[in-house]
């Protein structure tokens, strides 16, 4: 499920005779589209994986409606061939044999023109306007379809942007280093599970495992039929069945996850207790689920917490320079793998671009919070971080110790900037990840403005 693409990625949104980024076609989108976005991106994969296994079984498969690889809600998989023929269509199977040259979307471009332009085996965007096979109605709504070629075949999966009816939920209002939390959780479960389930099962409920407990997220699994069959949380439900239990509203929480569920994961929202709370009261839950494996695999959030973080408001420059931040700190904790002592040497050498670049460098602290690599002041090496205090009075130390997580987290004070002429503390978003008894960090300084 996890296989998220990054805003970096070099692919093109076709629109007629025009084209903008992915950048900026992200920058618009709800948090919703974006995961519509990431499940386009597999599901293509997938069909292509089939495909190499076995063309007519693949094409088959596509025009399964029941199969949930190829058919998500809005979602599905079509095929042409190298002369934009329709081979596969996983929505409209009565438009195979037709060649996209003789179809005109909904504002009068012809739809083989659009992807003969853009067609990519890399993969590119393109725009059209087609109708919605979520909706009653036959209007035609904005269409963004990913596409690739591959071995003489074009493989498409499209989302609709504008698209929005009761199976979504409102997600931007939650930290989106929540929602990602959520979605490694139940990765991480999945993987455990179809390597060993009931190892696995042990380990969730195992309320001080990291890697399925952190603050008020848990995982929790139910069977094929409903039954729960671990709860990182509340383990006396074990063998009630998710069928029989209701929120306050009367959501039946079983049949939510009957109705919504999907190999790629879905959202969905419903009332319970909250872990971290000291009442039986229960609050707004968005949860992040998959069904895979034989099983319902989720982890929710409480958005309206008094304590719940908040997602500070960035720009598309900052996303972008995260990503660069994540990028450096991934290849430092490989690094670090293999020789860390010639890493702790380049981290500390500012001439050393792979872990230098502009206002981004590396931080090393040892598992007590001391600073063992420090990319732009030297000096501080061997400082303990439960020593140092930024401007608005944070202990750093506390602050890393609070946030130590295996999946990595950003988290928030006032530092100098390193390209700034000032030692003026600036607003810094800092990523934390472990590496063995390490945690290797960079940061970046949104609102910096872009060179």
């Amino acid at each position: 499920m996890y296989n998220v693409k990054t805003l970096a990625a070099l692919v093109v949104v076709a629109v007629a005779a025009s084209s903008v980024s992915l950048a900026e076609a992200y920058s618009e989108f709800s948090a919703y589209t974006n995961i519509r976005q990431d499940v386009a991106y597999q599901m293509v994969d997938n069909a292509i994986a089939a495909f190499e296994m076995d063309m007519n079984t693949a094409f088959a498969d596509i025009q399964n409606p029941d199969n949930a690889l190829y058919n998500d809600v809005e979602l599905y998989v079509f095929v042409l061939d190298s002369d934009g023929t329709i081979v596969a269509h996983g929505a409209s199977p009565d438009l195979v044999g037709t060649d996209t040259h003789d179809l005109t979307d909904g504002r009068g471009a012809n739809v083989g023109d659009l992807f003969d332009a853009h067609l990519s085996a890399e993969g590119a965007w393109i725009e059209y306007y087609w109708p919605n096979p979520a909706t009653e109605t036959d209007e035609p709504e904005r269409k963004l379809a990913w596409t690739r070629v591959y071995q003489g075949y074009v493989f498409s999966v499209g989302i609709y942007p504008e698209y929005t009816d009761a199976t979504q939920v409102y997600l931007d209002d939650a930290s989106s280093q929540q929602r990602r939390l959520a979605q490694a959780m139940v990765e991480q479960a999945l993987q455990a599970i179809i390597a060993d389930k009931y190892g696995a099962f042990a380990a969730i409920q195992d309320r001080n495992n990291p890697l399925y407990h952190d603050g008020e997220l848990y995982v929790f699994v139910n069977d094929i039929d409903g039954e729960i069959v671990a709860h990182g949380i509340t383990p006396d439900i074990l063998g009630q069945n998710a069928n029989n239990l209701v929120d306050r509203y009367g959501t039946n929480i079983g049949e939510l996850y009957n109705k919504h569920g999907s190999p790629y994961g879905a959202w969905v929202q419903y009332y319970w207790g909250n872990p971290a709370t000291e009442t039986d009261e229960t609050e707004r839950k968005l949860t992040w689920f998959v069904q895979s494996a034989g099983y319902t695999i989720g982890v929710g959030i409480y958005p309206d917490s008094p304590g719940a973080p908040r997602s500070p408001i960035i720009s598309e420059y900052d996303r972008e320079r995260q990503e660069v931040a994540w990028n450096m700190v991934m290849d430092a904790v490989d690094a670090l793998g293999m020789d860390m002592h010639r890493t702790m040497q380049a981290i500390q050498d500012p001439e050393d671009t792979l872990y230098h670049d502009e206002e981004i460098y590396l931080t090393v602290l040892d598992q007590d919070g001391v600073i063992m690599a420090h990319g732009v002041s030297p000096d501080l090496v061997g400082v303990d971080a439960h020593d140092i205090t930024d401007m608005q009075g944070t202990n750093l130390g506390e602050l890393f110790d609070a946030n130590r997580s295996p999946y990595g987290k950003w988290v928030e004070y006032y530092w100098p900037n390193p390209i700034t002429d000032t030692d003026e503390p600036e607003f810094k978003m800092l990523l934390l990840v472990p590496a063995g008894n390490y945690l290797v960090a960079a940061g970046i300084y949104p609102h910096m403005l872009e060179p």
